[in-house]
Parts: structure tokens; C-alpha cells; sequence
């Protein structure tokens, strides 16, 4: 009966090589199975890297030996990189230390998991994340409608980015004496299901007598100066209409940011029928925004007037 040993051979995996497997003394496995099964990665739930030594013979696959060995970090994709340096700088044009922001989420964990929410921020930011963290965001993260072209790692990677610099404008405001509550399904940091997703703006900021719902955006790629557009998506540009919510928008790329209301200013945007940037699906484009873009600490006083004010 030969003996088929991967330990010594496989290297460290990628984020998307993450796979589950149990071997159970299978009868009577097909041969392209036993070949499957032999190049599987595997990865416990304490994000160490699981090797085993299969018997293969006619009764099946039979483990005799495992080894654990730990598990390199994994490096973020050079798109997900990019993010992360336009997050950090984002975070810094807004005045705000990311210590800050990290020790909001010190000691929480993402529920049913062992992964803890600062520990993943703080990776993130680093450019490499754990095994287990790795594991952790293509398993919660797979929703291939919301995740659109990127890896279900690269998305989630997206959603905490994003959170932070929500954040950082949370606390930006209530330095200068707002009050602001997170208010999306989100609000906890939580990776959500594909039903739990909602459209619902991202802060409530009240300033005196006056509150308005807030959208915040981040322009990853420097869209917003150099191709003169920016994309919603189809059912947030409606619910923010409806809400009459304002959408404040920070570009990193060329230290500037935006205030928008998708009610008061409806014709600036047009239906696009296919959004590459959301996978080809439908939404709203307002062109000409090269034009809006402010220094970022006058599109936050920008904001604060318009709201304070209850304007557009």
C-alpha cells in the first residue's frame, strides 16, 4: 500500500486556498478523489496549518499521522494594500490617531468566532492577516452578489476599512461638540448575512436643534479628481434619497473630500445601467465632482454648517 506524504512539500497558502477537510476512513474513494484529497490545504480552527499522512489502498483514504505546523501571516492582495494606505492617510487628514480607533474594538469579538475585532484591524493595517483570520473573513464574507469581482478576503478587508474611516469622522465631529451615533446594520462591526444588509445611511449627527443622516464614502482609487465621477449604487442613491441624507466623501488621494445630497441635488446624478466598479451592476453616477473637491477640514466644516443649518 503506498504512502503519500505532503508535509515536507506544502508551502504556505494564499488567502483564497483556504479549504476545509476531515478525512474519516472514506470506502471505496475514486482515484480522483484520493488525488484531490492529497493536495488539499486544511486549517483548524486555531489557524495552524494541519498536515496528514494518507494510506491510500482499495479500502480508501486512512490517516495515520498528523502534523501541525504554524501558518505564516497572509500578505493582503496589492488591491487590498493600495486600500489600506488610502485608509491610513484618510484617517490622518482627519485628524485622528488609529490607536483611537482600535481600542473601541479591544477585547470584542466577531460573534460566533474567535477572532477578535481590534486584532483584525490592527493585521489589516499591518498589510498581512492570520490564518485564522484569513479563514475567518472567506468564510463570513463569501456573499458573491455583495462582493461583487473582489475575493470574499478582499471584501471583507473592504467592510473594515470602510468601518474605520466612519469612525474616524465620528470622532472628528464629536470633538467639535456634535453628537453622532453610528446607525447601519453594521454599527457593531459586525459581518452581516446576505439578508441582514441594509442601505441604511451610516451616522445620525445632531448639532443644536438640527440632526441629519449621514453617508460616508471613501474614493479608494482617486476616481472622484482624475475620470471627473463618482458611482452609488442603485438602492443607496433611493435610500438616501428618501432619507434626504447627506453623502460626505473623502478622497486620499489628493487630500480632499466632498459634501453631496442625493435629494436636494437628484440631477447631478444619472441612471447607469452597469457600474464596472460595482461588477456591472445598475446604479447612479454624478459627473463633474472633480469640481466639489474641498481640503478635507473645510468639507468637514462644510458638513457641520449643513447640517447645523438644515440646508440642501
Amino acid at each position: 500500500m503506498p504512502v503519500v506524504d505532503r508535509a515536507d512539500a506544502l508551502k504556505a497558502p494564499s488567502a483564497g486556498d483556504f479549504r476545509h477537510f476531515e478525512a474519516r476512513g472514506q470506502a471505496a474513494t475514486p482515484r480522483e478523489e484520493i488525488d484531490r484529497l492529497q493536495n488539499l490545504v486544511c486549517v483548524s480552527s486555531e489557524g495552524r496549518h494541519v498536515c496528514a499522512r494518507f494510506l491510500i489502498g482499495w479500502e480508501g483514504i486512512i490517516v495515520s499521522e498528523r502534523r501541525s505546523l504554524t501558518l505564516a501571516p497572509v500578505e493582503l492582495s496589492p488591491k487590498s494594500r493600495s486600500k489600506v494606505k488610502s485608509c491610513v492617510r484618510a484617517i490622518e487628514l482627519l485628524g485622528i490617531e488609529d490607536s483611537e480607533l482600535f481600542s473601541r474594538y479591544q477585547g470584542h469579538r466577531f460573534r460566533g468566532a474567535a477572532v477578535e475585532k481590534a486584532s483584525l484591524f490592527q493585521s489589516v493595517f499591518s498589510g498581512t492577516v492570520t490564518a485564522q483570520q484569513a479563514e475567518f473573513l472567506g468564510d463570513v464574507c463569501n456573499l458573491p452578489y455583495h462582493r461583487d469581482t473582489r475575493s470574499s478576503v478582499e471584501y471583507g478587508i473592504d467592510l473594515a476599512l470602510g468601518w474605520l474611516i466612519e469612525d474616524a469622522l465620528a470622532h472628528r465631529l464629536k470633538r467639535a461638540g456634535a453628537k453622532v451615533s453610528l446607525t447601519g446594520h453594521d454599527r457593531e462591526r459586525e459581518y452581516l448575512l446576505a439578508h441582514e444588509i441594509s442601505q441604511e445611511p451610516d451616522l445620525r449627527i445632531s448639532w443644536l436643534e438640527a440632526e441629519r443622516r449621514v453617508e460616508v464614502m471613501c474614493d479608494w482609487l482617486d476616481t472622484w479628481r482624475t475620470r471627473d465621477h463618482l458611482d452609488l449604487r442603485d438602492r443607496k442613491f433611493a435610500r438616501l434619497q428618501s432619507e434626504k441624507a447627506l453623502l460626505f466623501g473623502i478622497a486620499p488621494g489628493s487630500a480632499s473630500g466632498l459634501v453631496l445630497s442625493a435629494a436636494a441635488e437628484s440631477g447631478a446624478f444619472r441612471f447607469n445601467s452597469s457600474i464596472p466598479g460595482y461588477g456591472g451592476k445598475p446604479g447612479y453616477t454624478a459627473l463633474g465632482v472633480s469640481s466639489r473637491l474641498i481640503p478635507v477640514d473645510a468639507a468637514v466644516e462644510l458638513l457641520h454648517g449643513l447640517v447645523a443649518n438644515g440646508s440642501l
